[in-house]
């Protein structure tokens, strides 16, 4: 969270988990938090942001 944002990271895997940074989480059945017109934190009513976390770290350890 930084000055009047909260950022909401997502899995690159599609799931429907997002942990937000003042520390709750929301499910969402459908989308992004954006593809549901949501533009502020319910938790901490800061500007919503979101971050979709890659796996990218992982695929470079399976490759020996």
């Amino acid at each position: 969270m930084t000055g009047k944002t909260c950022a909401w990271h997502g899995d690159a895997d599609g799931s429907d988990h997002w942990d937000t940074d003042c520390h709750n989480a929301f499910v969402l059945n459908d989308g992004t938090p954006a593809d549901s017109g949501m533009k502020f934190c319910c938790y901490c009513g800061r500007t919503l942001v979101t971050d979709v976390v890659t796996d990218k770290d992982d695929d470079d350890d399976n490759q020996d």
